[in-house]
């Protein structure tokens, strides 16, 4: 099974000046249990609201290429760690070459992503902000002259464990809708302790 090396947090001392605030993160509105841990659906990173379903860039190191995700759910690990668990999009490049159905060559595609059944969990200050994965022709439409870092599209899935890519409906992948609206959020805060990024 492919792994990716774990997600990057900033360094803080490369990324904000020195007098700027570090980011407070809070989960938002009610919790619920999964195997007895409570679990939520909305982060508050300082001025940025994250919530279950949407598509996230990741920090890999690499600012102008970081790694996408699709958010499944938050919770405290068993260390007091406020993480995200998400699926990761993979680009047609990460993909190893004998998986059944590969688009062949290696060349990047722009724009293009692969949704993936690869689970994963990361620490939420590797969050750099979210962005949108629309199905093709909605991204010509939409975003691909815009912000090539925040607007891809995807049209298959990646399947690790059957080393397979297949189309997205299949697994029944909902890319982005044209609608930017954001929902409204509870921010009574249900989890009182604030993490600060150290």
């Amino acid at each position: 099974m492919a792994s990716r090396p774990a997600a990057e947090e900033p360094q803080t001392d490369l990324l904000v000046p020195e007098a700027a605030p570090a980011t407070s993160y809070t989960f938002l509105g009610p919790s619920k249990l999964e195997n007895e841990i409570p679990t939520y659906s909305v982060l508050k990173a300082g001025g940025t609201i994250y919530t279950v379903g949407d598509n996230v860039l990741v920090n890999c190191g690499d600012f102008e290429n970081p790694w996408v995700a699709k958010i499944l759910l938050f919770y405290r690990d068993p260390s007091g760690n406020m993480v995200y668990v998400s699926y990761w999009y993979y680009k047609r490049q990460d993909i190893p070459s004998g998986v059944k159905n590969r688009p062949p060559g290696k060349e990047k595609t722009a724009g293009e992503l692969y949704f993936s059944t690869h689970l994963d969990e990361n620490k939420v200050q590797t969050l750099m902000g979210t962005c949108k994965v629309f199905n093709r022709p909605l991204w010509l439409e939409q975003g691909s002259k815009k912000a090539p870092l925040h607007h891809h599209f995807c049209t298959k899935v990646y399947d690790l464990q059957a080393q397979l890519v297949d189309d997205a409906e299949k697994y029944h992948y909902a890319a982005d809708s044209e609608s930017e609206d954001e929902g409204d959020v509870d921010d009574s805060g249900d989890d009182d302790d604030d993490d600060d990024d150290e």
